[in-house]
Order: structure tokens, then sequence, then C-alpha cells
């Protein structure tokens, strides 16, 4: 059977990526894990391992180019007298469509093996032109962050039913549990997202059914939690991910949050920081936002949303919005209220779950 290998989307602020080395040639045999092609994106250089047992029949991509994720780059077979699908060598401009042309041998084949899907594939997005503005403009390519950042929107609009809730916290014991946590820890940093980050994870690990997604008409539970949390650098933002962060005592989740955000400062992510985000993250408040409503990165189901706490002339007492993006087709949201009020519950007794 003939299988299209196509370029994955190595992290989400990345939509395409330069083709480095390729390890293989047309014919050779692989094993399913092999290293058969070297990426490099903006952030990263990435392996492609064959996905299978079998041979490389054609080599779609070139050393030097930069593609688009979700193009074809190989095509492999089971074995070597296979007959398979030919797709021409994708167009690597980002005004073209991503998904190649198809030949008269392919869609022959497509007839024959009543693959209709391979004739039926374009791109659906309506196309402009600057044409028709009429200001003075000037052009430029759009980024790498930016096409990344519209693959995070299209998976948000296209994969999940997305539903928004919120509530108002007291933050105020919290916050003075975090003035006493700088002074006897001595933390460089401000650690107060870190902290809110650890009970976040701290009110989601007894329920595994959270951590799950809808993929394909099935529920897909993470058997890791793994946190994505955005960090802002020189105006691009990041989805970073700490992996088994409800195995790590609290002191090590701290830790390994500020050792993320300072290699995201200095650009020195590696691949597994930037995937397999299962839950995420995100605040605002350095920023003095009181209220945002995040996108879902891509596969995950919730995502949390930080906000500057507001003063109010109750006692002196500070309250914050906290709200959760979620995917209403998994949860409930009660289900989602559950997890903000547990949330709430350890601010208001921060000492309690951090001994």
């Amino acid at each position: 059977m003939a299988n299209i290998v196509k370029i994955p989307q190595f992290d989400v602020n990345s939509e395409s990526a330069k083709v480095l080395e390729i390890r293989v040639q047309p014919n050779d045999r692989v094993s399913a894990g092999d290293p058969i092609v070297v990426f490099e994106t903006a952030k990263a250089t990435f392996d492609l391992e064959a996905p299978q047992n079998g041979y490389v029949r054609k080599i779609l991509i070139n050393v030097g180019e930069e593609y688009q994720s979700q193009q074809p780059a190989f095509i492999f077979t089971d074995t070597i007298e296979e007959e398979f699908i030919e797709v021409v060598s994708v167009e690597k401009s980002p005004e073209e469509t991503p998904q190649g042309r198809i030949t008269a041998k392919a869609k022959y084949l497509a007839r024959k093996n009543s693959k209709t899907n391979l004739l039926n594939r374009q791109d659906s997005r309506p196309r402009f032109s600057s044409d028709s503005i009429r200001v003075p403009l000037i052009k430029r390519k759009v980024t790498n962050f930016q096409k990344g950042m519209e693959a995070s929107l299209q998976y948000a609009k296209q994969e999940t039913h997305s539903a928004f809730l919120e509530r108002m916290v007291d933050t105020t014991l919290f916050g003075q549990f975090i003035e006493r946590a700088k002074k006897e820890k001595g933390y460089i940093f401000d650690p107060t997202f870190a902290v809110l980050a650890w009970f976040y994870v701290k009110s989601l690990e007894k329920n595994p059914a959270l951590n799950s997604i809808i993929l394909n008409d099935e529920v897909v539970e993470y058997q890791e939690l793994n946190l994505g949390f955005t960090v802002e650098s020189k105006g691009e933002l990041y989805v970073v991910t700490l992996n088994n962060a409800n195995k790590l005592t609290a002191s090590e989740f701290i830790d390994g949050i500020f050792s993320l955000q300072r290699k995201a400062m200095k650009k020195q992510l590696e691949q597994d920081h930037l995937t397999g985000a299962t839950v995420g993250i995100t605040s605002l408040a350095a920023f003095g936002v009181t209220r945002h409503q995040p996108i879902l990165p891509p596969f995950t189901s919730l995502m949390l949303a930080l906000s500057e706490p507001i003063p109010l002339a109750i006692d002196g007492r500070k309250f914050a919005s906290f709200g959760m993006t979620y995917d209403h087709r998994l949860h409930t949201g009660v289900t989602v209220a559950g997890i903000l009020n547990r949330l709430n519950n350890y601010l208001q007794a921060p000492d309690q779950l951090w001994t």
C-alpha cells in the first residue's frame, strides 16, 4: 500500500520549514523510525522519521527549499514492485495551493483504486488581491510566526467547538502568600504565574478525562499531563511545554517554568519544548489586561486565561477574572466551573497545597 508522507507542523508558531538534509534516496529500504530528512524552522532543527517499514519510492522535496506544513514530502510503498499514485513536487510559494498538482497518471490510478479524495483536494480559503486597495502600501512576506498563528486559529475554528466560561476569584490571600514566598525562597523572577500554573495542574490531575481531546470522532485521553504555557519574546508568542507537569514537585515545577521562560527569551528552545502540550494556560496580567479570551492551542481542549487583579473597595481586597476556553464537545459548563472553583479554593488556602 502506498503512503504519502507529509511535512508536519513542528510547532504551533512555525507553519513552514526548510530542508537541510535528505538522508535517503529513491528506492531505499527503511525501517519505521529511521531519520529520513532534517528540517529547520525559525526556532530549531527537527528530524522527520520514517512512519513505516518499506521503500522510499519518490522524494518530492529539495535541499535548501522551504515548504509549508502538510505538503507531500515522500511516497512510501510496502514493496518495491508496488504501483503508486504520483504527486508532482509541491509548489513552495504559500500563494499557491499547498496540496500539490495531480498528474494524469494519478487521476487514472485514483479512479482505478476509488481514491476520489485525492482528486477533490483544494484550498477552500478565499483569495484576495491588494490590487483593490486604494491607499499607499508596502508589502512584506508573512513570517513563520504569523503562519503558525494562522494554523492555530484554523485548528481552533475547524477542529473544536470552543466555549468560554469565567469567574471572579479573590486573590488577596494568594497575593500575600506570593510576597512571603519571594522572601523565603529568594526568587529572582516573580513566581506568581508559575505558582498559579502549579495550582491549575493540581486542579486537573485528579480527573484524567479532563486531559483529553476529540480527534477523528474518537476521544483521545492523554497518558501524560503536559502543560503548554505562553511566553512572549520580542513581539512573538510561543507555546512552550513543561512535560509531565503533574509529576513534578512544587520546586521542580517552578524551576521548570523559569528555565523554559529563560530559554524562550534567548531563543534556545528545542523540539520537545515546543510540542506535546495537552492542556494550556496563558496570562496577560503583566500587560494590565483584566479580561481576555484565548483560543485553544492545537491538540488541547482546555486553556486557562489569567488576568490582572482589580482592587475593589471591599476591605482592600483584590479580585481577578479567571477564564477558561474549552472544547464543549468534551467538557460541560458544570465541569469547567468545577475546575475554576477548585482553583479558587486553592487560592484561598495556598499554604496547604504548597506544603
